[in-house]
């Protein structure tokens, strides 16, 4: 009998260092990923090697986060160092690597705090054109894959419960929805391994045209280096001490706000993780109702997986508890929700990625594959391939729960 534990598609090799950032292009035609050395690569899908590598952090800042997004009507590439650098880089469809960024942060804190951005939607059409540039067979697999996503959906996770605080459908993808232009930190004196993934809410379908991540942006911040049609990206990054985070403008850099980690006078650990979301406004008939839902998920070294609701129809916006995942072995090294908000998948100290219902938290998989600590995760935005990295400097590629490898 033939298991339906996934197997790796493929694996990358060829970092000297633990590879501790990932992310896809919106064309999945690339996976950029960057190491504790400041080496970033950009692996081409379609042949699985390096199309271009180089060293854009130094040594003693390593790359701790990395990000491809839309700012003022062109694409970049940010990347953060624990040494309080952040860099942006301007990116091309060639996935070639500049030699000098177009903008940077520095601040005088070295932190483990990763960075957030709140980007614009992709302009209409431009995620479409950029798939047309392959070949027919090129996209009869893309369209395949979706397919098999969706399908794994109805055959896995049918019937799924809704969340009976709620009762919503499945929340819309964190990286068009995630912040109010209002960063939402978390802090945990639980060290290094504190992470956290937060989704956005699903937008009505009676929401005004104009409720837009875009607009939202430019409502925050006209910017005078870009345009109501292509607004700048926000960015969310540590500031000048370990529970500060500062609010900035890509475009023209400006500093819009700074966040204190504080609660009731009671004293913090370091901020852990910094979260930028952008969440609709309700139609009037029901505002405070399932529309307004969002949440995430954190972890850090402790033997527990939090995932977490968000009222901000309350003021101040408050956070609780959806459910809590106990885990035998403690710490987690990265968490991430999937697109369609369906799973939840972990990385952990002890190697295993682990896969959840979001909803209920109950386990699906336990993916083996990694001997090091698992140091990061992320997921292509349409097929929802699964990229895993850990600390030995390896990457993994998974297609879950593909229907020919259901028992």
């Amino acid at each position: 009998m033939r298991s339906n534990v996934p197997r790796p598609q493929a694996v990358l090799r060829g970092h000297a260092g633990e590879v501790q950032a990932l992310d896809f292009d919106a064309a999945e035609r690339v996976l950029v990923s960057g190491d504790s050395l400041g080496e970033v690569r950009v692996w081409d899908l379609r042949d699985l090697r390096p199309a271009a590598m180089r060293h854009l952090h130094p040594l003693t800042g390593g790359i701790l986060s990395l990000r491809l997004f839309r700012s003022a009507g062109r694409q970049l590439l940010g990347t953060q160092g624990r040494d309080g650098s952040t860099h942006l880089w301007a990116w091309d469809d060639q996935g070639e690597l500049p030699e000098e960024p177009v903008r940077s942060f520095v601040s005088d804190c070295y932190s483990f705090c990763r960075f957030s951005v709140l980007a614009p939607e992709q302009p209409p059409g431009s995620e479409q054109g950029a798939h047309q540039v392959g070949s027919s067979s090129e996209a009869q697999q893309q369209e395949q894959e979706q397919r098999q996503a969706d399908e794994f959906v109805a055959a896995v996770l049918a019937g799924d419960d809704a969340d009976p605080e709620d009762g919503s459908s499945a929340p819309g993808d964190a990286a068009t929805q995630a912040a109010d232009a209002a960063a939402a930190g978390t802090a945990s004196e639980g060290g290094a391994g504190s992470h956290s993934a937060t989704k956005g809410s699903a937008g009505g379908d009676s929401a005004a045209p104009a409720c837009t991540a875009a607009a939202a942006i430019w409502g925050l911040h006209p910017c005078p280096r870009a345009n109501a049609k292509q607004p700048p990206a926000l960015l969310a990054l540590p500031g000048g001490d370990e529970r500060t985070a500062a609010l900035v403008c890509c475009a023209c850099g400006a500093s819009l706000a700074a966040f204190r980690e504080e609660a009731a006078g009671r004293k913090l650990g370091m901020l852990m993780a910094v979260q930028l979301y952008y969440l609709p406004p309700a139609p009037a008939a029901a505002a405070g109702s399932a529309a307004g839902a969002a949440g995430g998920v954190c972890g850090s070294a402790e033997d527990a997986v939090v995932v977490f609701k968000l009222d901000h129809s309350a003021r101040p916006p408050k956070i609780g508890v959806r459910h809590q995942i106990e885990l035998r072995k403690e710490g987690i090294g990265d968490a991430v929700v999937r697109p369609d908000g369906k799973l939840l998948v972990t990385g952990s100290w002890d190697g295993r990625v682990r896969v959840y219902k979001y909803r209920s938290g109950r386990a699906l998989a336990i993916l083996k594959y990694h001997t090091s600590p698992v140091t990061g995760l992320c997921f292509a935005p349409r097929s929802m391939l699964l990229a895993t990295a850990a600390r030995d400097g390896t990457l993994a590629l998974w297609p879950l729960y593909q229907p020919d490898e259901q028992g």
